[in-house]
């Protein structure tokens, strides 16, 4: 008699904590957005693109080794265009992109959830997930990844290849090219979606329609492959990121799940976290495989060709490039609720979801870190995630140097950069609009060895400029310069008057007092 009022209140309820998780996903990702850090390192090189460039650039070669997908260089454009050039500018997209990965989550959890419980605590998962939060406010492509990969998941359900007809398969093929161009990962995405729905539908004949699609990707993917820079993205994700692997590891799927389902303030044990997690995703997709709509295969088939991508060297296989498969560990986690509906006891329901939720909590250790957000969150992930302590005050330094150099150069002064440091001034001439001519050199071309004689080489060749600038990091090797100690010993022995600026191993340094 009172169940269906009780049904309302449990509805009523549900909704008012999902319009919370709503608004604290909102809350979190804005205020990471708005605290318009500088860009660093990787998003100043993509940024050289968007300077100078029209949209008909963004489908060419990119500059400074970069490659993202040509549809999102041209929104990050247009949002450049309309608001001028700046950090909340060029970071729109990718902001926009993850608030409407927070909703488009919940429709993919309530279509495929069942239990109440396990929505709430999956959409709690995404809502703070580290990486996702973080790449809200960074000019990168992955939080868009995020999205295409959740929609192209929902997707699945409205697809219907039950009528084929030349009409439906040419709209499906430019579908295929326009999301390609908008997300890489999409080109194996959609043929998982693909196969699935035609075996989910028994029209498997049906498949060698979509070769068309399968070429259409392939050329789309030739043609993005074979860009100028693509050989020095395949040595770097090779060899030094370790992304293209044959088979990946056991420790590479704890260090691939820690770093995709990172819900927690602390570092943690690729090991333990793969012990302590995969029970969770088996079990969950054991429970996908047992419904009718084949969602299991499609899962399946997404993380096979991900694997395939990376053995083929196409796509690497690294947490940040593959945060796409974050929302897909996030819904295996949340399925595992529900176990609890097989059964018809409401004590054991109810033991199993605390149980459930206590090992989330023993196994995550979440404690709700992005409320108090600050610079503070960016250096954390910066440290956990990349390997790297670059802190904020790193890139306030890198933009005080940059602009003071510009406000200071003078006709027929040299500047020796690195070529880091380069994409630096590039940018910060853009956004401050400095309209003079500097004559910049990088050091390019030559083994890390002789940098040093290459630098006293290019001293005593331009000893008679105004000034002499140098700018860049102590014996960086990957960009190529020298450490202070070689600069300063030649300038002196030289009897050259100079000014040093330095912040860690960066530093400025020109060749006239006069200036100070």
């Amino acid at each position: 008699m009172c169940k269906e009022p009780v049904n309302k209140s449990v509805n009523y309820i549900f909704y008012i904590l999902i319009a919370i998780l709503f608004l604290f996903g909102m809350l979190i990702r804005a205020k990471m957005y708005l605290l318009k850090v500088p860009l660093w390192l990787d998003e100043i090189m993509l940024a050289q693109s968007f300077i100078d460039r029209n949209f008909l650039g963004m489908f060419m070669p990119l500059e400074a080794f970069q490659k993202a997908p040509p549809l999102f260089c041209c929104l990050v454009l247009l949002s450049k265009k309309l608001f001028g050039i700046s950090e909340l500018s060029i970071r729109l997209i990718p902001f926009i992109s993850s608030i409407l990965s927070v909703f488009a989550f919940f429709i993919l959890l309530k279509d495929n959830v069942k239990n109440k419980l396990g929505v709430l605590i999956g959409l709690f998962l995404f809502v703070i997930c580290v990486p996702l939060v973080y790449f809200s406010q960074e000019l990168k492509p992955y939080g868009t990844d995020v999205l295409v990969c959740i929609l192209l998941l929902i997707s699945y359900k409205f697809i219907d290849f039950s009528v084929i007809s030349v009409k439906k398969i040419l709209l499906y093929t430019l579908a295929s090219l326009f999301i390609a161009l908008f997300s890489f990962p999409a080109m194996f995405i959609i043929p998982a979606l693909i196969i699935t729905k035609c075996i989910q539908d028994k029209k498997i004949y049906y498949g060698c329609f979509f070769i068309f699609i399968g070429i259409a990707l392939a050329g789309l993917y030739l043609y993005f492959s074979d860009l100028s820079n693509y050989e020095f993205l395949k040595v770097y994700w090779g060899n030094q990121e370790k992304g293209f692997s044959i088979l990946p590891s056991f420790s590479f799927i704890g260090g691939f799940i820690k770093d995709c389902c990172q819900f927690y303030v602390y570092n943690c044990n690729k090991f333990l976290m793969s012990i302590l997690v995969m029970p969770l995703i088996v079990i969950g997709s054991a429970l996908l495989y047992k419904e009718k709509d084949k969602y299991f295969y499609l899962i399946i088939l997404i993380f096979v060709f991900a694997v395939f991508a990376s053995m083929l060297s196409f796509y690497p296989l690294k947490p940040k490039l593959a945060l796409f498969l974050a929302p897909i560990f996030i819904l295996l986690i949340s399925k595992c609720f529900d176990l609890s509906i097989f059964s018809g006891n409401f004590k054991i329901k109810y033991i199993f979801n605390v149980f459930l939720c206590l090992y989330l909590i023993l196994t995550f250790g979440i404690n709700i870190p992005f409320i108090n957000i600050s610079e503070d969150t960016i250096i954390y992930y910066n440290k956990t995630s990349t390997g790297r302590d670059k802190s904020v005050l790193d890139r306030l330094k890198v933009k005080e140097y940059s602009l003071f150099l510009l406000g200071n150069l003078k006709e027929n002064d040299i500047v020796l950069a690195s070529k880091e440091f380069l994409y630096n001034i590039n940018w910060y001439k853009a956004y401050y609009k400095y309209n003079k001519y500097y004559d910049i050199k990088t050091i390019e071309n030559v083994d890390f060895d002789s940098v040093d004689e290459y630098t006293k080489k290019f001293i005593d060749e331009n000893i008679n400029k105004p000034a002499i600038w140098f700018f860049g990091r102590d014996y960086e090797y990957y960009f190529r310069c020298s450490g202070t100690e070689v600069i300063e010993e030649f300038l002196k022995n030289q009897k050259i008057d100079y000014t040093i600026y330095k912040n860690n191993d960066l530093y400025l340094i020109f060749t006239n007092n006069i200036r100070k």
